[in-house]
């Protein structure tokens, strides 16, 4: 539910910030959708002793690799060829696009027994 309400709550920004700043109200909301994001893994359901510094670090890792995945990726909006949707295609590039943020939040660190 948190999840929902962080995409929910950077949509909705978008909109309001949108007719003041233009565009740039993507970039703002970006890196606030994976602070958000950052800080619900590390301190709601990561371990116990995460601080707020370390999962706004967290949080903006995501947003750096994901905003150069979503960059590289930004020519699905172009109309295809055919003029067809493929839904796989669309699919797989927003997966590819999510998936640095998604790893800079979850990844663990391994301890080592010795």
């Amino acid at each position: 539910m948190a999840g929902a309400l962080i995409g929910l709550s950077a949509a909705g920004g978008f909109y309001l910030l949108a007719p003041f700043i233009g565009y740039s109200a993507m970039f703002v909301l970006w890196m606030a959708l994976w602070a958000a994001f950052g800080v619900l893994a590390g301190l709601w359901l990561g371990e116990p002793r995460t601080s707020v510094g370390s999962a706004l670090v967290r949080g903006a890792l995501a947003a750096v690799g994901s905003g150069a995945a979503f960059y590289a990726i930004s020519g699905v909006w172009q109309r295809s060829p055919t003029g067809v949707a493929d839904y796989a295609y669309h699919f797989l590039c927003w997966t590819l696009a999510f998936l640095p943020g998604f790893l800079a939040l979850l990844a663990r660190k391994r301890v080592r027994k010795r």
